[in-house]
């Protein structure tokens, strides 16, 4: 098992030189991927620049690794099947300059690795509904962002685009709306677009009822 302190490697840029990128997001943004006694861990760093590393600053914004955690507490009260955080660390240099990790164990294979399903995709658009009553708007929910574990339940990753609101504008409210109806879409690839066809009634029910959820 790991030391939480293990992960601090990910702050030392020479040390980092040696770690497994998976993406990189222009440096504001890189996901490594380590494997520690047998088990495959993800790595999430960010770093602020600009306008929003000010913000961080001052508090007017929060880290984005602190936020992804109080998301993933959220999902957690409401019974939302996710990948939790097993680590959580910012390292902050000056006033304005840090850097902050989210890690998490591999929770499972991908929605389209796996296979779509009536089950799944129905699954899929559950969690989406009860996430809204809760207050919280993933603006870029799809199904490259769910897992399917060895249990066969569908799991959820990367809450990066996940907003909180009280108040709700209706451009906003079609934002959403409109984000998920292409994204679920664009993740078909050629060969399951072939096949989805069996799926696209329960597909097109399930964005009536997020449309009327959202009042549009």
């Amino acid at each position: 098992m790991f030391e939480e302190s293990y992960f601090i490697d990910y702050f030392n840029s020479e040390k980092l030189k040696g770690k497994k990128c998976i993406r990189n997001d222009r440096d504001k943004k890189n996901v490594y991927m380590e494997e520690i006694d047998g088990e495959i861990y993800y790595i999430k760093k960010y770093k602020a620049y600009g306008r929003r590393k000010r913000n961080m600053a001052f508090g007017l914004k929060r880290d984005p690794a602190l936020y992804y955690k109080d998301i993933s507490e959220k999902l957690k009260k409401i019974g939302i099947p996710h990948a939790e955080p097993l680590v959580v660390l910012v390292n902050r240099t000056s006033f304005f300059e840090r850097e902050s990790l989210y890690v998490t164990k591999k929770a499972g294979v991908h929605l389209e690795e796996y296979g779509y399903n009536d089950g799944l995709i129905q699954t899929f658009f559950d969690y989406f509904l009860l996430i809204l009553k809760n207050r919280i708007y993933p603006t870029d929910y799809n199904t490259d962002g769910a897992l399917v574990d060895s249990n066969g339940q569908l799991v959820l990753i990367d809450f990066d685009a996940y907003r909180q609101k009280i108040f709700l504008t209706k451009k906003f409210k079609e934002y959403v709306f409109i984000k998920l109806k292409k994204n679920f879409y664009k993740e078909f690839s050629d060969e399951i677009r072939k096949e989805y066809v069996e799926y696209k009634k329960i597909i097109d029910e399930n964005l009536e009822v997020v449309k009327r959820e959202l009042s549009l």
